[in-house]
């Protein structure tokens, strides 16, 4: 459900399929105010959905959630290159929602796994737009057992990104974890501090593995992180959690996070999901088609100088 009344948003998904998707087609616009119901017939495994903004017609080449995927304009891939190549990707900080459908014919239970959804929403990676999430149904989450949950996360907007992160694993580097398009320059989400360090899109600084001394803390590898000294390390202390758990109370904000964690549902449950603006003013669609439009004009005053010089040293031979 598109909540945000200034522009479209387009979903992208994959799933553990022949075709990497689920039943839908890839990259669904939806428009303001409009809603699409996605298909999740039992057995669809591993699927995740994240949000795209500041589309093409097509739903590609975005400004917000052009992260890669199954069939995503980014994405080079073989015979052009020698294998699939995200570097023209915007960084996986995407606003996620995750699950597995099961078959309700079959009972569901911990002797029956297949006979239940498991889903979540993840915020691990980062965030690109709040959303609030109604589970219309029975779910069990480490808090126990609940029915018809609400996950209201309207509220982490992208102005609540922090800007001076002090990550002090990492020698107490100051960091904005602010992800800025490279094109037009608008504010597209915001990285987990485990992202900002090991993330090489946008023009990241000095990109690290997750195991890395300086990184591990915040993105918590086992081995070598254990999840007790994830939990008590520095990570508990950023801002970046702090907005999580401030504006998105119960969802996993990294990984060994005490959240509401992965739900378990009877597969007759139904999920709203709702996609929000991403703060009080930003609008993609606008941002790039200012892009464009700057592009297309320093292509015509770079054609211009061409001809101009071309037109010189024809006139220099004719001397």
């Amino acid at each position: 459900r598109n909540g945000c009344d200034r522009e479209s948003i387009w979903i992208a998904h994959e799933a553990a399929s022949p075709t990497g998707i689920g039943p839908d087609k890839q990259n669904v616009e939806i428009k303001p105010g409009a809603e699409f119901a996605f298909q999740t017939p039992a057995g669809l495994a591993a699927t995740r959905y994240w949000p795209k903004m500041g589309c093409d017609a097509s739903g590609g080449n975005c400004t917000l959630g052009g992260s890669g995927g199954p069939g995503e304009a980014c994405v080079k891939r073989p015979p052009e290159v020698s294998k699939d190549d995200y570097s023209d990707c915007a960084p996986p900080i995407d606003t996620k929602f995750e699950g597995t459908f099961g078959n309700a014919a079959v009972p569901c239970n911990d002797q029956a796994a297949q006979g239940c959804d498991y889903v979540d929403m993840s915020l691990v990676d980062g965030w690109t737009l709040p959303f609030k999430l109604e589970l219309k149904g029975y779910c069990v989450g480490r808090t126990g057992p609940t029915h018809d949950l609400v996950i209201d996360c309207q509220g982490l907007t992208l102005d609540q990104c922090p800007q001076d992160e002090v990550l002090t694993a990492a020698g107490n580097r100051n960091v904005d974890l602010r992800a800025f398009h490279p094109h037009t320059k608008q504010v597209a989400g915001c990285h987990a501090p485990c992202q900002k360090l090991i993330s090489d899109k946008w023009g990241s600084d000095n990109p690290v593995g997750a195991a890395h001394p300086t990184a591990a803390p915040y993105c918590c590898p086992t081995p070598p992180e254990s999840p007790e000294a994830c939990r008590s390390g520095p990570i508990i202390k950023t801002k970046f959690l702090g907005a999580v758990h401030g504006r998105c109370p119960g969802v996993y904000g990294y990984a060994y996070d005490d959240g509401m964690g992965l739900l378990r549902c009877s597969p007759t449950t139904y999920y709203d999901l709702t996609f929000m603006c991403p703060d009080d003013k930003t609008n993609f669609q606008e941002g790039r088609k200012r892009n464009e439009a700057e592009q297309k004009a320093k292509a015509e005053e770079a054609k211009q100088r061409a001809e101009e010089a071309k037109q010189k040293a024809e006139e220099a031979k004719q001397r």
